[in-house]
């Protein structure tokens, strides 16, 4: 028998497990249980059982490919037991495990968490980078130069896929940070008060900007209030604060529109510059002031939280352009990159 499986997704803690085997259409049939083959566009709901009858799981089956040698993909659930028990169920018939190559480029696709990063890390396990150096290297000298600085002007997105950055909520005590946080995550997530100084630890949480193949992840957080009057545990909390400021890809300034506030950029703390967003909040309560510079977003987050962070992602969004159509220009391979830099500066 020349039959063999192998796990397709992540081995880890998952919500389904993909199984692809490959064998004679009889023998798969026999190893699911099956009658026989679905048609093409089926996709039927199986009970697989072990040689005592005894059900292990159901999943979904689809034909990927039939002939001499079919290839049929199962769909599972995640847990450690079924699969385990899968496995030996196929082991028991003769089946053999046949290990997928998981280069660290596809473990990087198996883990991908937005669809951007899913796509880059794909293009790039398939061979899709060097295949795009290939191409630039038969071009004429002139030509290639053009090219590369082209694709390398496309370099800040492998530095977001290669670890999500950092968008840091910061601004005074009780401006409705925390609350625009839980409002943008869609959960509370962090505790909501009154009082100066709730906010004691940098919390963070990933979040996706952008909708479809382009989407992709980031790290937003939320900071304790930075106040001149603060000592002890809060004084520290505000260091935290500040060393997030300084590691933020973006920052989103709070502030209330209530009463009048310190604007951080007169006061040293930011530079209003093209990685910084003011937001003007607690609008609901009244507009005590007017800040300089321009203003990203105006509302409540208490009662509108989910449109400014909306209006906040677009504003995010257009501060970084759009990721380039073909995934593999998204240089996360050094070795192509390196090579593209040199064409580059010819």
């Amino acid at each position: 028998m020349s039959s063999t499986f192998r796990l397709l997704s992540a081995g880890e803690f998952v919500a389904l497990s993909i199984w692809e085997l490959k064998g004679a259409e009889v023998e798969i049939a026999a190893a699911l249980g099956c009658e026989g083959f679905p048609s093409e566009g089926d996709f039927p709901l199986i009970k697989i059982r072990d040689a005592n009858g005894d059900e292990i799981d159901q999943g979904v089956f689809w034909v990927r490919e039939r002939g001499a040698i079919a290839r049929v993909e199962l769909h599972l659930h995640g847990g450690k037991g079924v699969k385990q028990a899968f496995a030996n169920h196929l082991k028991a018939q003769g089946w053999k495990s046949s290990s997928l190559h998981c280069t660290a480029s596809y473990k990087r696709f198996l883990k991908a968490a937005s669809p951007l990063a899913a796509r880059a890390w794909y293009a790039l396990a398939s061979g899709g980078s060097f295949v795009l150096r290939e191409a630039l290297q038969a071009m004429p000298p002139s030509q290639r130069k053009k090219e590369a600085r082209r694709i390398l002007s496309y370099s800040y997105w492998a530095q977001i896929l290669e670890c999500p950055p950092a968008v840091v909520l910061a601004g005074p005590p009780n401006a409705g940070k925390s609350t625009l946080f839980n409002a943008w995550l869609g959960r509370r997530r962090v505790v909501v008060s009154p009082h100066p100084g709730t906010t004691r630890d940098c919390v963070e949480a990933s979040i996706v900007l952008g909708k479809g193949d382009d989407a992709f992840e980031v790290r937003l957080v939320d900071t304790a209030g930075i106040w001149d009057e603060a000592v002890g545990d809060d004084s520290r909390a505000i260091g935290q604060s500040r060393q997030a400021l300084r590691e933020a890809w973006r920052i989103v300034w709070v502030l209330d529109a209530s009463v009048m506030s310190r604007v951080p950029w007169e006061e040293g703390e930011g530079g209003q510059g093209e990685r910084e967003f003011l937001v003007l909040n607690k609008c609901d309560i009244g507009s005590a002031w007017s800040p300089p510079g321009v203003v990203a977003c105006r509302g409540s987050a208490l009662t509108n939280g989910a449109a400014m962070a909306e209006e906040l992602e677009r504003c995010l969004l257009n501060s970084v352009g759009v990721p380039p159509a073909n995934p593999a220009k998204i240089l996360l391979e050094t070795s192509v990159r390196e090579t593209l830099q040199a064409w580059a500066s010819d």
